[in-house]
């Protein structure tokens, strides 16, 4: 019997060690450079001019994007003229290249298929939304 107290005595040493270390630890996550952090998210961003050319891109997204700045981040970095004014309101799209907002058709944007509730730089965004601007008939 006094042969297996010693290596049980043993056994339950280094249970409760492993134990110990375990809860102790600090469980730091490494997020690696090319990952975006909790401050960033990608999103993508559509551009349908109304005419089968429609635009498609991928922007990453910080924690103050709204639907409005990351056209505004894909007209820019696609060379795409973007005209706006701005509202009491917020922000209005005016045109997106060479198509210009009138009474029969107008920018509008959706999230996640959703038409926009609020002007575009009042929409916040989340990781993994989708964002699309049409260049249509108002309903």
């Amino acid at each position: 019997m006094k042969k297996f107290i010693a290596p049980l005595l043993i056994i339950l040493l280094a249970s409760g060690l492993f134990i110990f270390k375990e809860f102790n630890s600090n469980n730091t996550i490494v997020i690696p450079e090319n990952q975006p952090t909790g401050y960033e998210s990608r999103v993508t961003v559509s551009i349908d001019f109304g005419n089968k050319d429609i635009k498609v891109l991928e922007i990453t997204a910080g924690t103050e994007d709204t639907a409005f700045s990351v056209l505004k981040k894909a007209s820019e970095t696609n060379n795409i003229e973007l005209v706006t004014k701005q509202y009491d309101f917020g922000v209005f799209v005016q045109k997106i290249d060479k198509f210009e907002s009138s009474a029969k058709k107008s920018w509008i944007y959706y999230i996640n298929g959703e038409s926009g509730q609020v002007a575009a730089d009042k929409q916040k965004l989340k990781n993994g939304d989708k964002v699309e601007w049409k260049y249509e008939t108002p309903k």
